[in-house]
Parts: structure tokens; C-alpha cells; sequence
């Protein structure tokens, strides 16, 4: 009941892994808008109107669940904008 074993995708903006309820919390994560680079938020939109969102997403699952793994999936960017294909990449990549 309090997901001890249980990994929970977080498919979003990404994650910050350095927020305080999140912190040593989060997995490898994904980004499926630039592979190289990490699933973390950070302001690459034009507006960046939702970073945070994620975290915010991420932070929910770790005070319901605080014993799972958070894994960071970013397939948005910092204005919420992600197409189709970027997160049929993170599902891929959650469900693997």
C-alpha cells in the first residue's frame, strides 16, 4: 500500500530529481525529446507556461505512494508541447 517495489512513470514535462520530496527518489529516467540529454525540467518552451508540472506530478506520486521509484519520462517541453510520436517513445520506454 505504499508502493514499496513499485515503479510509477511520471510521463510529463520531466522531473526535477533535486526537489525535496523527490529527491533520491527518482530513476534513469527518459527524455523523448532529445535522448541525450536528461528527463529534468528546465525552460526550453517559449512561454514555459507548465515547467514544474511535472515535479508537481512527480511529487503527488511520492506523497500517495512514498516507498515507489519515480521514474521521469519528459515528453513535453516547457510549454506542455510534445507530439504523439514522443510519447508513444515514453511509453515504450516506461513499459520496458
Amino acid at each position: 500500500t505504499r508502493g514499496a517495489g513499485v515503479k510509477v512513470a511520471v510521463l510529463d514535462t520531466g522531473v526535477n530529481p533535486l526537489h525535496a520530496l523527490l529527491y533520491g527518489r527518482c530513476t534513469q529516467g527518459y527524455n523523448a525529446l532529445d535522448p541525450n540529454l536528461p528527463a529534468e525540467e528546465f525552460t526550453d518552451g517559449v512561454r514555459n507556461d507548465v515547467v514544474g508540472h511535472g515535479t508537481m506530478a512527480a511529487s503527488l506520486v511520492a506523497m500517495l505512494a512514498p516507498e515507489a521509484d519515480i521514474v521521469p519520462v519528459r515528453v513535453m517541453n516547457g510549454d506542455g508541447v510534445g507530439t504523439g510520436l514522443q510519447v508513444v517513445k515514453g511509453i515504450y520506454f516506461a513499459v520496458a
